[in-house]
């Protein structure tokens, strides 16, 4: 429940292209009087985009924990006003749900749950806390994410990693996860502003016997754009 294995795609990595700027000289005459060259330089360039360090405490602090009647401990974001998002599988099967906000665990209403794309919406008292941004724009190849979760129950973990793969309806990073981590959010950096790319849902792993071998390089992640269809069957446009 803490967290979910999925097959490990084929990866596939793409150096990006860059342009390179170019110069154009013209010249130019005039008859009779005595030859006169000027040059016209033009300059081309291109926007270097704003970077980001690492999430700060707003970020960080919209990342919480949720937990379950069984004893599952996982994570969710909050993406609206008393709104959080998390994995289904965190929450199915379970009597009731606890998001803890402000040093104490709230009791959350389970308001739509979707298997196919892994979403779980709840209802719960978020206080202060300021929702995640959601992207409107698709990841690039190898483009840098953030992972940030709640890992074996213990305290919140930002991992950095790259994009990849984006097939199957899911992304795939290099941000390493483990079990607990799922629901939490993957962060990506658009002009300097952090944005939710997607939500945690698995890492990869292989079988080696009976035993299951976590990939530390794989992790499995809903998109944005499947959260946004999943919350506008909700009534919410993000």
């Amino acid at each position: 429940m803490n967290g979910s294995t999925l097959p490990v795609p084929r990866h596939t990595r793409l150096v990006p292209a860059f342009a390179v700027a170019s110069l154009a000289i013209a010249g130019c005459t005039s008859f009779p009087a005595p030859a006169v060259e000027t040059s016209h330089t033009t300059f081309y360039h291109q926007e270097i985009p704003k970077r980001c360090d690492t999430p700060d405490e707003q970020i960080l602090a919209s990342v919480v924990r949720v937990a379950t009647s069984d004893g599952g401990d996982a994570s969710g974001v909050v993406v609206s006003s008393n709104l959080v998002l998390t994995a289904a599988h965190v929450v199915i099967g379970a009597d009731y749900t606890l998001v803890r906000v402000s040093d104490e665990y709230r009791h959350a209403m389970l308001l739509g749950i979707d298997d196919t794309s892994d979403l779980a919406l709840l209802a719960v008292d978020t206080g202060t806390l300021q929702p995640l941004r959601l992207t409107h724009l698709d990841l690039s190849n190898y483009e840098e994410v953030w992972a940030i979760g709640f890992p074996l129950a213990l305290e919140q973990v930002t991992t950095h990693g790259h994009v990849t793969d984006e097939s199957q309806g899911r992304i795939f990073a290099s941000a390493p996860i483990n079990a607990g981590a799922s629901g939490g959010g993957l962060m990506r950096c658009r002009d300097g502003v952090f944005e939710l790319a997607g939500l945690i849902r698995g890492y990869g792993a292989y079988r080696i016997g009976d035993q299951l071998v976590r990939l530390e390089d794989l992790s499995i992640h809903t998109p944005a754009d499947q959260i946004q269809q999943f919350v506008l069957a909700h009534g919410l446009d993000l």
